[in-house]
């Protein structure tokens, strides 16, 4: 849902936004590309029994589902939202139609999404970091769909990265094949609630030296 909200921002602020980050969010809507559950199908369940899906939702945050030692504090947060809020979480994402408009995005963008994802698949942010000019992806190969709770030591330092890229004054580089993804995490240590990943960068164009 944030992602889908940053999208939009980005496309209407333009030039003020001077680094767009895109965490395990689909491309303006839950069914492009298809997602693993139809928002139709989620709301059938919310209706009949809400603790049971949030029970089953949480899980799915996690690479290590249930015996995440971070589940039940997930449990517990979901918990405090009202069930017709989470259904409408659910509704209002299939309509906004922003992956229409990602080409026009003139913003630094990475793309942050976790390998083993089912909320919203890997496919969805190869999706967008292909389709924003100059978009990279980062895959956190041991990660879910929070790899800012799961790896956040990596996560913060890609974070770091991109909050550090220069301003775009020229048209920006789309990524190429050999490019995307352009960075990518190296398989982090699954001790405690979170490994230390470490964030490496490919070999990307460089931009030419402002003249002052």
């Amino acid at each position: 849902m944030g992602g889908v909200l940053a999208q939009e921002q980005a496309a209407r602020l333009g030039e003020r936004v001077t680094a767009l980050g895109l965490v395990s969010t689909p491309a303006g809507g839950l069914a492009h590309p298809k997602t693993a559950e139809p928002a139709a199908d989620i709301e059938a369940v919310i209706s009949a029994h809400f603790p049971e899906f949030i029970r089953r939702f949480a899980a799915n945050f996690f690479r290590a589902g249930v015996a995440s030692p971070l589940y039940r504090w997930a449990v517990s947060q979901v918990q405090k939202t009202p069930p017709h809020v989470v259904a409408a979480c659910f509704d209002a994402p299939p309509m906004a139609e922003i992956w229409r408009h990602l080409g026009e995005l003139r913003v630094p963008t990475t793309v942050m999404h976790g390998r083993h994802d089912t909320i919203v698949p890997l496919a969805n942010g190869e999706y967008l970091a292909s389709h924003i000019p100059g978009g990279r992806l980062m895959v956190f190969e041991e990660s879910g769909h929070t790899p800012f709770l799961e790896e956040p030591e990596a996560f913060n330092a890609a974070l770091r990265v991109l909050l550090a890229a220069e301003s775009p004054g020229i048209e920006p580089v789309r990524a190429t094949e050999s490019e995307a993804p352009a960075l990518r995490t190296e398989k982090a240590g699954r001790a405690g609630v979170a490994g230390k990943g470490r964030a490496r960068r490919a070999t990307a164009p460089r931009r030419p030296a402002k003249r002052r």
